[in-house]
């Protein structure tokens, strides 16, 4: 079977000049095919070969990590094989030759599948801005173990604040600088008003994030700044009335909405229990 046409003759042909044959080619056609004659054909390894057939063909994605394994060192230290097995299960990054933990062609397929993943490559990879992006996109728990500046870096956060939607992770693990960077956490609570529960103080306080906070999630009303929780427009935001007393006193005829309001009211308020109020 032939995999590889290098250039034996001519030291000024291009790289591209020579490429990958399909595994069915013999060497006359080869030959043909590239239209030369000082060609030297490398011959890739039956065993190789016959790995990377029981890889290609299996079933299930599942079904590649035993056979990967079950190869021993053929398959683990073959960078061919490694490859092809870790495009089809992440899986089989974590049982390969520890020196593909620094393969810059092996990880990032891996991290692709399976953003944690990255918790195994080399630290020389952790610095790699690609490998990392993939991998938060993947699964935003990867921030957690990326180094800090990455926490720090806006463009890249903001696509995880995004990609996480009603989950409030990455912006929790946001740098402090950017918890506190208006813009940003304008962006995070229009996503998930939960999340102004990670922002700076003086941002909870801020009337228009706490508006776009409680317009998307009511309950982020508990974590406002305390002289906003009665403030008109964040309680209309919120979708209470502009005077809670009144409110009240009109809803008593329907016990279980009152009963719910004060819920509410004393949660935000932290004035206790409900049970612990009385409306005259």
């Amino acid at each position: 079977v032939w995999d590889r046409v290098v250039v034996d003759k001519d030291p000024e042909a291009k790289p591209d000049s020579c490429g990958l044959l399909l595994a069915s080619a013999d060497e006359k056609v080869a030959r043909k095919q590239l239209g030369r004659a000082d060609l030297l054909l490398l011959r890739r390894p039956c065993r190789q070969q016959e790995l990377l057939e029981q890889i290609a063909n299996a079933t299930r994605d599942s079904d590649v990590l035993p056979i990967f394994r079950e190869a021993g060192v053929q398959a683990t230290q073959d960078r061919v094989v490694v490859l092809a097995a870790v495009r089809r299960n992440y899986r089989c990054l974590l049982v390969c030759s520890r020196e593909f933990l620094s393969d810059r062609e092996v990880v990032l397929p891996a991290v692709s599948a399976h953003g944690m993943t990255i918790r195994s490559i080399c630290p020389t990879l952790l610095q790699d801005r690609e490998i990392v992006q993939t991998a938060v996109m993947q699964n935003v728990y990867a921030l957690s173990v990326v180094p800090e500046h990455f926490r720090n870096d806006r463009e890249l956060m903001l696509m995880a604040i995004v990609n996480d939607g009603l989950g409030n992770t990455a912006f929790e693990l946001a740098s402090e600088e950017l918890r506190a960077d208006r813009e940003v956490v304008l962006q995070a609570v229009k996503v998930n008003g939960l999340n102004i529960q990670h922002a700076a103080p003086e941002l909870r306080a801020d009337l228009e994030i706490a508006v776009a906070a409680v317009t998307q999630n009511e309950r982020a009303l508990k974590f406002v700044a305390r002289e906003l929780r009665s403030n008109n427009k964040v309680l209309d935001a919120a979708g209470w009335t502009q005077n809670p007393v009144a409110e009240c006193t009109s809803a008593m005829a329907n016990s279980a909405h009152c009963m719910q309001w004060l819920k509410v009211m004393a949660l935000v308020f932290r004035i206790g229990s409900a049970s612990t109020l009385h409306v005259s």
